[in-house]
């Protein structure tokens, strides 16, 4: 009830916007709030203003949170997943702009309520209080949190014959008509056909499509130009893919032979090089031969499901810092939870707890994860010391006063940076029941220490 009478008095804000013959009301004035404000009734006042002037009316207000309830009007510059709220009611993360292929402006619609999910390109409305929140690494952005969200106008769909799954993955043609309107990640196929040099700025002008192939100072390529047919030698249609560290021994100067060879991608529609490509994979299939681990598949009955691509999707966890100065972080971009004892060129001892929220694991089975170490230097850190997985069904807020039970993992990668799935982990008899919560327990001492890196984790 309260979700449908929100949406309907934000339909009526934004109706009696465009109902308006003047100007859009000129936004903030000052620390005191916006200018020519409209009741919408007596507790709540609604005045629609773009995403800019929503950010200056954030930032003059003293306690950074606003009381007053504002509609912002912008484009979907990226959308993130819906997932259900603890009532039912469907929820996205999105940000937004004034114009649909900018950053400027960006204010991010938080975890809102919607009727139907939101692609990039939408024109929306979103109605709550706008507030700041500093990210881990200070960066700051500005918000709506937990607020209502509204399509006003649907970009134009692309038209695809791929679905982006391993049944049915899109093809190179697909990821450019989608010009990284949906960012995934979804499966990707095509044909080697070259690689820009990795000097390079641009393939126009480094791209290589025949050996020798510049490789770096491993003799290794960090991407490859695909396209749907292995002769093709039209640059706008290729797709430039990247190589995240760890999935660079089948490039093109580490193995030649691979040119004209058919690869299968898992991973993230971004624009590479200027132009729709593939990044951030985990998952790659080349002539047959696999690298990394194959992404397990969502079904619908998941206990737990968080990917960790998202600031949103890390900031449900809990973060303990038991020793050190050093805490899990999130990483944009290459998008994942993180943890490191190695900061401004030394080890420090630490040890940090990155706990997942509480779910009911009555029915549970089993988890699964996806987790990459390194640099390579580091590989040789005892696994089982420093990266270990728990599980408790009475954690409040302190480490030391709850009942752990270490969980075996089974799979632990031998190549820096490349993921691997941790195995099917059996949830024990004695935790499935309520107020469950799993935690990724890392430690280092001062000596050595390792990145250890976690995401895609499912409860089933």
């Amino acid at each position: 009830m309260k979700f449908t009478k929100c949406l309907s008095m934000l339909s009526i804000a934004v109706m009696a916007l465009m109902a308006c013959d003047g100007p859009t009301p000129s936004g903030p004035s000052g620390p005191s709030g916006p200018s020519e404000p409209s009741k919408e009734d007596t507790t709540k006042t609604v005045v629609v203003i773009d995403t800019t002037k929503a950010i200056s009316f954030a930032q003059a207000i003293a306690t950074a949170d606003s009381q007053t309830d504002i509609v912002i009007i912008g484009y979907v510059t990226k959308a993130f997943t819906t997932s259900p709220s603890k009532t039912g009611e469907l929820q996205q993360t999105a940000w937004l702009a004034e114009q649909a292929k900018s950053s400027a402006g960006t204010i991010e619609a938080y975890y809102c309520n919607i009727t139907d999910s939101v692609s990039k390109g939408d024109r929306v409305a979103v109605q709550g209080k706008v507030s700041k929140f500093v990210q881990t690494g200070g960066d700051t952005i500005y918000e709506i949190k937990n607020g209502y969200m509204q399509i006003l106008s649907k970009s134009a769909p692309a038209v695809v014959t791929g679905e982006g799954t391993a049944d049915n993955p899109f093809t190179v043609s697909d990821v450019i008509a989608l010009a990284s309107a949906q960012e995934g990640p979804f499966y990707v196929k095509g044909y080697i056909v070259g690689q820009v040099d990795p000097n390079g700025k641009s393939i126009s002008a480094s791209g290589e499509y025949a050996a020798p192939f510049t490789g770096n100072n491993s003799n290794q390529g960090t991407n490859l130009l695909i396209a749907d047919a292995a002769n093709e030698t039209q640059t706008g249609a290729m797709a430039p893919v990247q190589l995240p560290s760890g999935f660079r021994a089948f490039s093109l100067p580490a193995t030649p032979a691979n040119l004209g060879k058919e690869i299968l991608i898992y991973g993230k529609l971004i624009n590479y090089f200027g132009q729709p490509g593939v990044k951030n994979g985990t998952y790659f299939v080349v002539d047959g031969t696999e690298y990394g681990s194959k992404p397990t598949v969502v079904t619908g009955d998941e206990l737990l499901n968080e990917d960790l691509q998202s600031q949103a999707s890390f900031d449900k966890f809990t973060i303990v810092n038991v020793t050190g100065t050093l805490t899990w972080v999130y990483d944009s971009k290459y998008p994942c939870a993180k943890m490191s004892g190695y900061a401004s060129g030394s080890n420090s001892a630490n040890e940090d707890w990155f706990i997942s929220p509480a779910f009911d694991a009555t029915n549970a089975q089993k988890l699964t994860f996806d987790h990459a170490r390194g640099p390579v230097g580091s590989m040789s850190v005892a696994v089982k010391d420093h990266y270990t997985v728990w599980i408790s069904n009475n954690f409040q807020d302190s480490i030391a006063s709850t009942t752990w039970t270490e969980l075996p993992v089974a799979n632990h990668g031998t190549t820096a940076w490349a993921y691997v799935n941790s195995g099917e982990i059996a949830i024990p008899a004695a935790n499935k029941a309520p107020n469950c919560r799993i935690a990724w327990k890392y430690v280092c001492d001062d000596k050595e220490s390792a990145t250890w890196e976690v995401k895609n984790i499912i409860v089933k």
